[in-house]
């Protein structure tokens, strides 16, 4: 990671840290278990430079996606800084399947890679929406940049005229980043 990169991530951290108001936790509870949920249009900063980039995708309300006419060979990027209680967290994606390709999602912490989650394949347009998917169990401290980064993918099923190699591309698409915090017994 380049000098300049790593200058913008520590700035963004501390304009993030002294001003972002306090989250509320999501009323959903499983046992002891509070859930943090990061929206990804609305928590994450979105990283345009050198990568693919996201666009916020009107038809499927709340989510990123990416152009795969235009970025389909190269991952798209966004970050958020983690401002609360540290520890040992669950932690969840909800991205949306797709019929037409299974987008590959990788979550780092700080730059380290700690996890690549594919979307499974679904057999059709009906199968397609939102679902949430474990990707493991991590140790967060306040300050730490999670990042996602997407590929978009061709299942070459479904030909398209103007496509990519002639077929249609998954969009990479995903709503939300769920952090649940975890006891230790």
């Amino acid at each position: 990671m380049s000098g300049i990169r790593i200058l913008r991530i520590l700035i963004l951290s501390v304009l993030l840290y002294d001003c972002e108001p306090a989250r509320e936790k999501s009323s959903a509870r499983v046992g002891q278990t509070d859930t943090v949920e990061y929206s990804a249009t609305a928590d994450f900063v979105l990283e345009n430079q050198g990568n693919a980039s996201f666009y916020r995708d009107k038809n499927k309300r709340g989510n990123l996606a990416i152009d795969p006419i235009r970025h389909r060979d190269q991952p798209a990027s966004a970050f958020m800084v983690y401002n609360e209680i540290g520890g040992l967290k669950s932690i969840a994606l909800r991205s949306y399947y797709e019929y037409d390709g299974e987008s590959q999602y990788t979550l780092a912490i700080n730059g380290n890679v700690m996890t690549t989650f594919t979307n499974p394949e679904i057999p059709n347009k009906g199968h397609e929406g939102n679902f949430i998917n474990p990707l493991g169990t991590f140790y967060v401290t306040r300050g730490d940049t999670l990042w996602i980064h997407v590929q978009s993918h061709s299942n070459k099923k479904y030909p398209e005229e103007g496509a990519p190699v002639g077929y249609a591309w998954s969009r990479g698409r995903w709503s939300a980043l769920l952090l649940m915090d975890t006891k230790r017994e």
